[in-house]
């Protein structure tokens, strides 16, 4: 773990943890994991997305029953679209560039449309569960992949190339924890977003 003041090269392009150190050093503050109300939201918003999470197979399946595939998978995402903009149009988020467009509208196809579109017809034939749990596996396989084909999550040692995907204060969190691992810093890659990120 690093220590407050102690500095550590971590690539400005990737992430900021040498300066979420620096900030933390100067406030007097040690570089340790957030306590007290911080660690009661995080616990608080983890809990909400499980459920929420998890209570969407057995609804889509109720909704199923008399809902086709296609028209259930559009209210769903229309859902998601309405609630995700009143979101963007309050904070006043950019829109992503031009270049982007392509590449946005082929992940919604493949992703949103085609494994809602899928997820809710398999849902007519499969319990909530087993879907649940089928679905659930997904990460877990892409992890297993990572690591042969990209040699993501091997020991430091063997310089794997690792990813960190997140808000700017978890990325910075994990890449502080990485280093203090003996991870390089030149191997870290991160996407931050929020207000603060990159």
């Amino acid at each position: 773990m690093l220590e407050a003041g102690e500095r550590r090269a971590v690539p400005f392009g990737c992430v900021a943890a040498e300066e979420t150190v620096r900030r933390r050093s100067a406030r007097g503050v040690a570089a340790q994991a957030p306590t007290g109300r911080a660690d009661a939201l995080a616990l608080g918003a983890a809990l909400v997305t499980v459920v929420v999470w998890a209570s969407a197979f057995v609804g889509i399946r109720a909704a199923g029953e008399d809902i086709a595939a296609g028209p259930l998978t559009l209210g769903r995402l229309l859902v998601g679209s309405v609630v995700l903009g009143v979101v963007v149009a309050a904070r006043r988020d950019p829109l992503p560039p031009r270049a982007d467009v392509g590449r946005l509208v082929l992940c919604g196809l493949l992703w949103f449309g085609a494994y809602n579109v899928l997820l809710n017809a398999a849902e007519a034939r499969v319990d909530a569960g087993t879907a649940a749990m089928l679905v659930n596996v997904g990460p877990v396989l892409i992890a297993l992949l990572a690591g042969v084909l990209l040699r993501e999550g091997f020991p430091p040692e063997e310089e794997p190339r690792v990813f960190v995907c997140g808000p700017t204060p978890f990325v910075e969190r994990v890449a502080e924890l990485l280093v203090a691992i003996g991870h390089d810093p030149r191997t870290i890659h991160a996407e931050r977003f929020g207000p603060t990120g990159g």
